[in-house]
């Protein structure tokens, strides 16, 4: 399918057209630019860090562990979890690919064919989902993530078979109800406007379409924070915790904003109904655990009160949301006058 087909312009909403370099919207003139194949829709970019300018300059000579530690120089990590945050890079594929297969297997997908992968980061997922879809679509906001896409996705982007696109989530460059199912794996803890890009992902969802995610739980007492290394974080008052993250680790947290099961299901609420929602304890298999323990407690996971202490305490939240249809002037009357009646 062609790209154009299903893209506007994330400012005006406008028809864009096409050219090798870049992209032109016909209603406001905006260009967006297109750079080693990463088609960039960010609304009023900042110009990109000098590591992200050295990194496009030098993109097709550089190995992925060279791009990795050029993309990762600026950010300020916790010193002792640097190498392990590099590792996890190396690494994820087998991760997301495992959470992948549990979200699809939960999401009753009805139709294989649109899929967006929103804060697809370095591409993990793109493989996988591509195997299953007909037009695979990465976004993230971050340039330097996407291109660590391009470089490991290279083959799979050159044939035409998936996209990568650079935009923010409360302002998507896609159209309207042209997605079977979004997925968002390690993204929802890392928005500051959940309700805003739950908006852009129901707009983007077809009737009956799904969006499945994960969202790290504020109040997890099993395993440390994971952007930190650090135990009970969420358990101190929102405000004092990037003073304390930067007191510890010497590390910025104005980017992390784990949400408890409360906040999480308030947040959601905003966009979509209850009865579209479902919010559970994770599947432990998509997170690399196998063997006997992972299947008991799979087992048990749903259970009634062991279910609402894990959604309270446990390391994450799966969220399964499936878009309703919306109803017609006439149905939506026959509702209202059996409400009244």
């Amino acid at each position: 399918m062609n790209l154009s087909s299903i893209l506007i312009c994330p400012q005006c909403s406008g028809e864009l057209v096409a050219s090798p370099d870049h992209w032109s919207c016909e209603v406001c003139q905006q260009i967006y630019p297109i750079i080693h194949g990463i088609h960039d829709f960010r609304c009023r970019p900042e110009p990109f860090e000098p590591n992200i300018e050295e990194a496009i300059q030098k993109f097709q000579q550089l190995t992925y562990q060279e791009l990795l530690t050029l993309v990762l120089v600026t950010k300020r990590l916790p010193k002792r979890i640097d190498q392990k945050i590099k590792d996890y890079y190396c690494s994820e594929n087998i991760r997301t690919e495992a959470m992948t297969a549990a979200f699809l297997q939960d999401a009753k997908v009805l139709n294989w064919g649109h899929v967006l992968d929103l804060g697809c980061g370095s591409g993990s997922a793109l493989g996988s989902l591509k195997r299953n879809f007909k037009l695979t679509i990465g976004v993230d906001a971050h340039f330097g993530q996407l291109l660590l896409a391009r470089k490991s996705l290279a083959e799979e982007i050159n044939q035409g078979e998936l996209h990568l696109i650079c935009a923010h989530g409360e302002s998507l460059p896609l159209k309207s109800a042209c997605f079977d199912y979004i997925q968002s794996i390690n993204v929802i803890e890392h928005l500051s406007d959940l309700p805003a890009v739950m908006s852009e992902v129901r707009r983007c969802l077809v009737d009956r379409g799904v969006f499945a995610g994960d969202s790290r739980n504020r109040y997890d007492i099993f395993a440390p924070e994971p952007h930190t290394g650090l135990r009970f974080l969420g358990f101190l008052p929102r405000a004092l915790i990037p003073k304390f993250v930067n007191w510890r680790c010497d590390a910025d947290y104005e980017s992390t904003y784990l949400l408890s099961w409360c906040e999480l299901k308030r947040s959601l609420r905003k966009v979509f109904a209850a009865d579209e929602i479902e919010i559970h304890p994770p599947d432990i298999r998509a997170y690399g655990y196998q063997g006997r323990a992972a299947g008991l407690f799979n087992a048990i996971r749903n259970m009634m009160f062991i279910r609402e202490l894990l959604l309270l305490f446990f390391v994450s939240h799966h969220v399964l949301i499936t878009k309703k249809a919306a109803l017609s002037q006439k149905d939506n009357q026959g509702v209202q006058d059996a409400e009244g009646a």
